[in-house]
């Protein structure tokens, strides 16, 4: 169902798709699949992060993403882009994630927002992709989150929930701190996950 490497998806593709449907049904589903394949590829480790930060079992996390390629190729939203199939397919994850959980009737680990836990795993993919075997920094990442105390969490979600400057200053002042206290905090914060997934990577080898 997937396809080789990750390209960038298409631009316009409802319009594309809307075309070849006029001219050749066959062929649009064809066109479709290409699209798939390709948003999938690029939300892949996204989708397997966020599923790793509340789904403790591997194996478990495996298998909710096996089923969310399924939904998301049966009724994901291709015709509007990246960016809304990401969030269909987070949505998806966490109702799958959840209902694992229930039929597996294992612990609930606790859990970043969606778009939170999304551009977390963008930071390490780079690094996945080019040295660390595969999975094996979405999972030092997932255990080093559980880590995490409500109020770093807290600061976290501020972090990766929209504009940095901007978020931490609302922050702040709700807080009665200064952001540059908070920028600080948030320094040793990222420092102490870089620290704790490198240790976690050297464990596993």
């Amino acid at each position: 169902m997937t396809a080789e490497g990750s390209l960038p998806p298409s631009t316009g593709f409802g319009r594309e798709l809307e075309e070849v449907k006029a001219v050749s049904p066959d062929h649009a589903e064809l066109v479709r699949l290409h699209a798939f394949n390709r948003c999938w590829e690029d939300c892949r480790v996204s989708f397997r992060a966020y599923l790793s930060s509340f789904v403790p079992d591997p194996t478990l996390v495996e298998d909710c993403l096996q089923e969310l390629a399924i939904v998301a190729w049966q009724k994901s939203p291709l015709d509007r882009g990246h960016q809304d199939f990401l969030a269909y397919g987070l949505a998806c994850a966490w109702r799958i994630g959840q209902a694992a959980i229930r039929r597996n009737k294992i612990g609930r680990m606790q859990l970043l927002a969606p778009d939170v836990m999304a551009a977390l795993a963008d930071t390490v993919r780079g690094r996945e992709q080019a040295s660390e075997p595969a999975g094996g920094r979405l999972a030092a990442l997932r255990s080093c989150l559980a880590s995490l105390d409500d109020k770093q969490r807290q600061l976290l979600e501020a972090r990766y929930s929209g504009d940095e400057g901007a978020v931490l200053k609302d922050e702040a002042r709700r807080l009665g701190r200064s952001p540059d206290s908070l920028y600080k905090q948030l320094e040793r914060l990222r420092i102490a996950l870089r620290d704790c997934i490198s240790k976690r990577i050297h464990h596993m080898e």
